[in-house]
């Protein structure tokens, strides 16, 4: 049986990273309810500067890796428009490209779990 991503390892280290980030940066990265727009690309250079000394970059790369793969993010990359700084500007537009890839790996999941449904019958 597959291990629960919630009692990994990574989810533990996810909210560690997130309670320092929205304690720092609220704008970017919400305490609760829905995700921001999409975060500007290069963000991690402006985040990791982060005043915890228990909080190391490759830490920051694991937050955000498994912040922009969830759904919820994926959603907003779709739907376009601009993005976010750490600071809650906005400032560039998603790219067709982006928005295109984020559709596709939506797409797939759905259709992913649609398998797994018919399969349950």
């Amino acid at each position: 049986m597959a291990k629960s991503l919630r009692a990994s390892v990574k989810f533990k280290l996810y909210k560690k990273v997130r309670h320092a980030l929205t304690a720092r940066y609220p704008l970017a990265f919400p305490v609760s309810g829905k995700r921001r727009p999409p975060l500007k690309i290069g963000i991690l250079k402006d985040i990791v500067p982060i005043d915890d000394p228990t909080i190391s970059a490759t830490q920051v790369r694991i937050f955000l890796g498994v912040w922009t793969s969830s759904t919820a993010y994926l959603q907003s990359i779709a739907r376009g428009g601009p993005r976010i700084c750490a600071q809650g500007n906005m400032g560039e537009i998603v790219a067709a490209r982006h928005s295109a890839e984020a559709r596709n790996i939506l797409a797939d999941r759905a259709a992913k779990r649609a398998k797994l449904v018919d399969t349950r019958k």
